[in-house]
């Protein structure tokens, strides 16, 4: 629980963790776990059913904001219809962008020819999806971006990172599926000295912005970067920096 009040409450969700039971995933979704946590039936109103205010993609982790009083549910969905809740991820990409920031605008739509009902591409009969992006850090064959969506469409950050170029780390649907390994750095290490650094996609809900649907006040839900991205990160940046022994025996020869 990263927040709490009579209203909402804001969860870190774990990657790997489904929202909603669906098709063989019954159990063990983050609204089992909050109807774990808040029901009680028949103890009037004690008996709490939460609803979640948006979701997260199963492999994505981060901040999920969940409406605990019902009164107030229609309040909240229209805060995120009318692009009123900021929204801030973190991601890490393959390549290195041209430029420090931009935008990708371009609409989306279902892939046809997708390997699931869920996947989306670019097209121009698509709904209209807007993405800004700014690069935090180049790391070699990777970068670290900020990114933040203005339209809320299935996979929207995914597939328009895709579209500029630079899919996102351990993408199963668009991108390379393969785990970060430290041999992807350094290619020199033997099998011995490589190890997988991050076997999940590199996207994490950094933050939301929104007014508190009952005082207006302003409230910002900000949920630490976990900790596999970030000891993946450090040993980007430590590899990076060693000297590579490979040219070391170039040299010697």
């Amino acid at each position: 629980v990263l927040y709490e009040a009579d209203a909402l409450v804001a969860i870190d969700k774990a990657a790997g963790v489904v929202a909603h039971p669906t098709g063989r995933i019954r159990h063990g979704t983050l609204i089992n776990r909050l109807h774990a946590r808040y029901r009680r039936p028949g103890e009037g109103r004690a008996d709490v059913v939460p609803r979640l205010a948006h979701r997260l993609d199963k492999d994505t982790s981060g901040v999920v904001l969940v409406v605990k009083d019902r009164r107030l549910d229609a309040e909240v969905t229209r805060s995120f219809f009318r692009r009123e809740v900021r929204k801030t991820y973190v991601a890490l990409v393959h390549g290195s962008p041209a430029g420090d920031a931009g935008e990708v605008d371009a609409p989306l739509g279902p892939a046809i020819d997708g390997d699931t009902k869920l996947e989306m591409c670019v097209r121009e009969d698509g709904q209209a999806s807007r993405t800004s992006w700014r690069v935090r850090e180049r790391l070699g064959p990777w970068t670290w971006l900020e990114v933040e969506p203005h339209t809320g469409r299935t996979h929207q950050i995914r597939v328009h990172l895709r579209h500029l170029g630079h899919p996102i780390v351990a993408d199963h649907l668009y991108g390379d599926v393969r785990p970060l390994r430290r041999s992807d750095t350094d290619p020199s290490l033997s099998d011995a000295e490589d190890a997988v650094l991050l076997d999940r996609l590199a996207l994490h809900a950094h933050r939301l912005e929104l007014a508190h649907p009952v005082t207006r006040a302003p409230l910002s839900l900000e949920s630490p970067v976990p900790a596999d991205l970030v000891r993946a990160l450090a040993e980007v940046r430590a590899l990076l920096r060693a000297p590579r022994r490979a040219a070391g025996r170039a040299v010697a020869s």
